[in-house]
């Protein structure tokens, strides 16, 4: 795992953007640059004290 994050993104649909056109329900951003992106329960291991949950619409 690296850096915990700063902004976790989660219940959301989001583009991978590789090969097989994929999407994933979570992102992670640590210091402005994308840290992680899979599934919500994945994505929230990133979390520290400080970090800001939003749930997207």
């Amino acid at each position: 795992m690296g850096d915990k994050a700063d902004i976790i993104l989660v219940n959301g649909r989001f583009a991978t953007l590789d090969s097989r056109s994929t999407f994933q329900s979570a992102i992670a951003i640590s210091n402005g640059r994308l840290a992680a992106i899979g599934t919500n329960r994945e994505v929230l291991d990133y979390r520290k004290d400080r970090t800001i949950p939003a749930a997207t619409p």
